[in-house]
């Protein structure tokens, strides 16, 4: 297994389709070196190529303050959990949630699932950091398992290193016309593009034949034996590609 030492030498997408191939069973981390955000981490946990776990202050609210923007806490709870979290230190809030009661176990598994797919949507905005990966490194330890996140989720319609035809800032060879759709694709077009993992100067075929590509792999009816839950994110996922793909081509 060959991974790149630094991210803007690749793309996350190809950082978890080497580990997925692998069946990795590990931590992917990735430490900032540079500017005010310099030694921020954040930690990606696979287990046999799946990802089980996101940990990163991108892209998601707390725990408690999740579960409360979606009504299944009390905010007088949620202020009752801090309390006890400095009698419990080195427990998190949810090992206290599960322990205590207070939220069902599918609603904290469930919550904990959507948290890392919307901070793992949050690094694939970045730009550089230090790629390391240490084998077997333990999980946190929870009451409540989390879902892993399925390759539907961390890697269909994300950006790919063999989507690039151009870099953004044009490379050496580009024309002056490629440069100038680069710079003024609008950003609703700019956000369907990269959700079907194409740069902005893609044309009308490119993008046909990435959502062909995509729809064999995550069309519903290729998950009909899947646990309802994986089904539910999957169909939610080709509903995106689907929407970006109307846009681009209709």
């Amino acid at each position: 297994m060959n991974l790149s030492g630094r991210l803007a030498l690749t793309t996350l997408g190809d950082l978890l389709g080497t580990l997925y191939r692998a069946d990795a069973r590990g931590t992917l981390e990735l430490t900032e070196d540079a500017g005010p955000t310099a030694g921020r981490v954040h930690r990606l946990h696979f287990e046999s190529g799946r990802l089980r776990l996101v940990e990163s202050p991108l892209g998601a609210k707390r725990l408690g303050d999740f579960l409360v923007s979606k009504g299944q806490l009390s905010r007088l709870r949620q202020f009752e959990l801090l309390s006890f979290l400095d009698d419990n230190s080195g427990k998190t809030i949810g090992q206290l949630l599960a322990e205590l009661q207070w939220v069902a176990p599918g609603v904290i598994r469930d919550a904990t699932h959507e948290q890392s797919t919307q901070r793992l949507s949050a690094l694939y905005q970045l730009t550089d950091a230090r790629v390391t990966f240490r084998l077997a490194r333990p999980v946190p330890a929870q009451l409540v398992s989390p879902l892993p996140l399925t390759p539907e989720e961390f890697l269909h319609g994300r950006p790919r290193s063999r989507d690039r035809k151009f870099a953004v800032d044009a490379s050496p060879g580009c024309s002056d016309a490629q440069e100038s759709a680069v710079r003024h694709v609008d950003p609703t077009r700019r956000r369907a593009l990269l959700l079907l993992g194409l740069e902005p100067h893609a044309d009308t075929a490119d993008v046909k034949r990435a959502f062909r590509r995509i729809a064999a792999k995550l069309h519903p009816d290729r998950h009909l034996v899947a646990p309802e839950r994986q089904q539910e994110l999957v169909r939610e996922r080709f509903a995106q590609m689907t929407q970006a793909y109307h846009l681009l081509t209709g």
